[in-house]
């Protein structure tokens, strides 16, 4: 989390993740509470998207990804489960926007939408 920043209240909040070049940008609500500069060669090639959270495999013993922070705990306790509502999650880059879909969005005029990222799949042995 963003130290000093709670968002479970029961309100909605607009995070947003913003990478422009070297710049990677975390705003809540329009107000920005991180701001790190990256390095110029990595290229952001999405293939998994977590959102509440790493699954519970990924504190036992697994491979983590190079750019994955290490963990500070010699026995690491996962963390408490994401509690809350995550709704209209899109992803940019820049030009091209697409849609996260938790679920099929039927009713909807299709050229409203922006294209889906990928399938969704969901873990039931860690629901």
């Amino acid at each position: 989390g963003i130290p000093g920043t709670k968002l479970d209240d029961g309100f909605y909040h607009l995070i947003q993740v913003v990478r422009n070049y070297t710049l990677v940008q975390i705003k809540i609500n329009g107000t920005e509470y991180v701001r790190k500069t990256i390095g110029a060669n990595g290229q952001l090639d999405l293939q998994v998207l977590y959102l509440g959270g790493l699954p519970i495999d990924a504190f036992q013993g697994r491979n983590r990804y190079a750019r994955q922070a290490p963990l500070r705990s010699k026995d690491p306790v996962p963390p408490a489960y994401f509690k809350g509502v995550i709704q209209d999650v899109q992803v940019s880059n820049g030009s091209h926007v697409m849609v996260v879909q938790f679920f099929p969005l039927t009713g909807v005029v299709d050229n409203l939408l922006p294209p889906a990222l990928g399938n969704i799949s969901i873990n039931d042995s860690s629901v």
